[in-house]
């Protein structure tokens, strides 16, 4: 069941208001919904197709998992959401998966997304968030995408202080990521990048590497 109620004993039938006072919430569930958000300001309607939504209430606080579908427009994305919240130490730590997910579906939310119309490919990535008093402490990423490009625009590399000799359009054939970072020491952990990239390219790094 997922809700259940204990009323105390009593002389004569319990009342509403006696069953609201003990009820005890064991798990709260969603099943096949659809939710839509609509910002108004972007003129974007986003839409999750929840497959199952459950919160459990534990000993040490809250946990809860989600799976859905994701629709934006033309993107789609399966999400996997795993959290587990500790009230004591005020910890919420969250495994968050996205198949099929294109970074250029976030395009739009604000100017500093921009750029992630340049990116069309298609991930798979699975990232671990850790936050300790609302302040993000550490995340780990394992990210692979198969096919697609990268293009570097000459605003882009201006920005980037790089010459205009550096943009280019990268057809890449596969890319593995995989690392994580400390966030109060500031310490960042590469443990694996793999860029293969399609037959035929080359990667442009001009003066003074000139490579």
């Amino acid at each position: 069941e997922m809700l259940a109620a204990r009323a105390p004993p009593t002389s004569g039938e319990p009342t509403e208001e006696d069953a609201l006072k003990h009820l005890r919430l064991s798990e709260v569930g969603l099943l096949f919904a659809t939710v839509s958000l609509h910002d108004a300001e972007l003129g974007r309607t986003w839409q999750a197709e929840i497959k199952e939504a459950r919160v459990q209430p534990t000993a040490a606080g809250v946990r809860g998992r989600i799976f859905a579908r994701l629709v934006a427009g033309d993107a789609i994305a399966n999400l996997s959401l795993l959290g587990q919240y500790a009230a004591v130490s005020d910890t919420l730590a969250a495994d968050v998966s996205l198949a099929n997910f294109s970074p250029r579906a976030l395009v739009g939310l604000t100017p500093e997304l921009a750029p992630l119309a340049q990116v069309d490919l298609t991930l798979t990535t699975t990232t671990q968030v850790t936050l300790t008093r609302g302040a993000l402490t550490q995340i780990t990423t394992d990210t692979t995408a198969t096919g697609g490009a990268v293009t570097l625009t000459t605003e882009m590399a201006a920005r980037l202080g790089l010459p205009e000799a550096a943009a280019q359009r990268l057809a890449i054939r596969s890319l593995t990521l995989k690392g994580g970072a400390d966030v109060p020491t500031s310490m960042v952990a590469l443990e694996r990048f793999a860029l293969e990239l399609a037959d035929g390219q080359e990667i442009i790094a001009p003066a003074p590497i000139s490579h």
